[in-house]
């Protein structure tokens, strides 16, 4: 159950009349969890550090606000306007100056990225067989199979593998290339 269907429940049965198991008041629902649990999870759940003065005063500043539900409210009338310094803007133009070099460095990051991660895609199966061939001494000092085997069974299950990562990396270089291509016109 989603916690919005959990809060529809309790907002409609009340509706109905029918009111909440577990209370809805703090000091109460912490009251109930101190005689349900035992003292030494309670100590620790409901005790702050040292003397408890920051939890005492964090807990008095929350109490002098409250959550305004406001649900339904209409969407229609969009407002983007930003109070700055005594000066009122129509947009937060503000964010432009940060947002755009943001936005150049992440076109330029992608191209690299993708070509580093395909680049440790096609020397791993190299890399991991070199490996492998160096400590073949020791791993199949005990076990008699023939080295040449595995080494092709290796090379088959890697390229497998670099081919799917290949694939996959270029399907999703190519597709976001495709959406920003599209968002533009």
């Amino acid at each position: 159950m989603a916690f919005g269907d959990y809060q529809n429940e309790i907002y409609l049965q009340g509706l109905a009349g029918i009111v909440p198991k577990l209370p809805m008041i703090f000091a109460e629902l912490e009251a109930k969890a101190e005689q349900a649990l035992p003292p030494s999870i309670w100590s620790y759940v409901a005790g702050g550090a040292g003397d408890e003065r920051t939890q005492r005063a964090n807990a008095e500043v929350f109490g002098q606000w409250g959550l305004m539900p406001r649900m339904f409210v209409g969407a229609a009338q969009r407002d983007l306007y930003v109070d700055l310094f005594g000066l009122t803007l129509p947009s937060p133009l503000f964010m432009a100056p940060i947002m755009f070099p943001l936005h150049v460095i992440g076109e330029l990051v992608r191209p690299v990225s993708l070509s580093v991660r395909l680049f440790g895609n096609l020397t791993g199966e190299d890399l991991t067989l070199a490996l492998l061939v160096m400590l073949t001494p020791f791993v199949f000092k005990f076990i008699p199979v023939p080295i040449h085997l595995v080494m092709v069974l290796m090379a088959l299950l890697f390229s497998t593998i670099q081919a799917v990562i290949f694939t996959l990396l270029s399907t999703v270089y190519l597709s976001l290339a495709i959406e920003e291509h599209e968002e533009g016109h």
